[in-house]
């Protein structure tokens, strides 16, 4: 009885890694569209390129994100939003552009021909968003 469960965990527990395994590497190589006003924001955890920005993702946040035509990796750091994490109630410009829960916040208002140098993206609920930071990726 020992022994047919000991074999019934190491089973599971492999299978269990090769699906994590499995879908990391599924994940590492597709990117992801953004929903907004136009399908211009995109994000992914590798870039053809860019080395800059590999290795800088996690299970929920992306290594990159391109937006209005500059590629922005991860930092890393966070950024406070406030006293409140609801999305409309931030300190930050708040994009139309989100991923799921993740939604796009801009360090600052900008005006329609200004490309920021850094970007935020807040899960919520959360009271710090992601920081990302203009790099030289195309």
């Amino acid at each position: 009885m020992a022994r047919t469960f000991l074999v019934i965990a190491i089973a599971a527990a492999v299978i269990y890694g090769a699906l994590l395994i499995g879908t990391g590497f599924l994940r590492s190589g597709r990117g992801d569209t953004w929903t907004g006003p136009d399908a211009s924001v995109q994000s992914g955890l590798t870039l053809a390129g860019c080395p800059q920005v590999e290795g800088r993702g996690d299970a929920i946040f992306p290594s990159w994100i391109r937006y209005r035509g500059s590629v922005y990796a991860s930092t890393g750091g966070l950024a406070p939003i406030g006293t409140t994490w609801q999305y409309g109630a931030t300190r930050f410009a708040e994009s139309e552009y989100r991923l799921g829960s993740t939604r796009l916040l801009l360090d600052e208002p900008l005006s329609g021909a200004t490309t920021p140098e850094t970007v935020l993206l807040l899960q919520e609920p959360a009271r710090a968003a992601r920081r990302y930071d203009r790099t030289d990726c195309a």
